[in-house]
């Protein structure tokens, strides 16, 4: 005879994805023209170093620079700048958590972590995200900014909080039809997360589901 506590494998990771599923999250909205935030402090000779910057270099074409529409973005020392085509400055360099409240945890405090910089191109539109250090209680904070045009400086943003159930995460968002998926570990089990793009992509509140492998 099971014991009393015994619950099937497969009954286990319908109910984890449904508990998951319960935790919803409502974005915040941002029209601020990224033109007007505070730029990050840029580097120079004998400050701190995290990343030597290549201050004779001008143009974007590297491995960090992402190219969509009439812009680039590219990520430098954990900060943000914007170009035109043409490769001329045109918002930045921001940090990733300037676009939220000032010292709001975590998304609005600066972290050694760089945020990943990544196109939605079936939807137009940009998707930058940080995965900050587990918290004591095992959960996983994402943060993620949604563009809601293809225009990264005036268009505006959606930005969702989420505290995920995985304990290590790749820290790279796989673009799908129905969802944005997060894979990760929990312990010895390799976990895959779901969150739901086409709710996101219409800038209402978000839920994830999640499955185990």
């Amino acid at each position: 005879m099971k014991p009393l506590h015994y619950v099937a494998p497969a009954a286990f990771l319908l109910l984890w994805s449904c508990a998951a599923a319960a935790q919803v999250v409502t974005p915040r909205v941002v029209d601020a023209d990224l033109r007007k935030l505070p730029a990050s402090p840029v580097w120079t000779p004998g400050s701190p170093v995290r990343e030597v910057p290549d201050l004779k270099r001008s143009d974007v074409n590297d491995l960090r620079a992402v190219t969509f529409g009439r812009h680039i973005l590219r990520l430098s020392d954990r900060s943000i700048t914007i170009y035109s085509q043409e490769g001329a400055p045109v918002a930045g360099p921001l940090t990733f958590g300037s676009l939220w409240p000032a010292g709001s945890e975590p998304c609005g405090v600066d972290v050694e972590a760089a945020p990943a910089i990544q196109v939605d191109r079936p939807a137009g539109r940009w998707l930058i995200s940080r995965v900050f250090q587990p918290t004591a209680d095992g959960k996983l904070p994402v943060c993620i900014a949604l563009s809601r045009t293809a225009d990264p400086v005036t268009g505006g943003w959606l930005l969702y909080d989420f505290a995920l159930p995985i304990s290590r995460s790749d820290g790279r968002l796989d673009v799908s039809n129905e969802t944005y998926r997060l894979s990760g570990e929990s312990g010895a089990n390799r976990v895959h997360v779901a969150l739901d793009r086409n709710a996101m992509l219409a800038g209402k509140p978000s839920g994830f589901t999640v499955s185990m492998q």
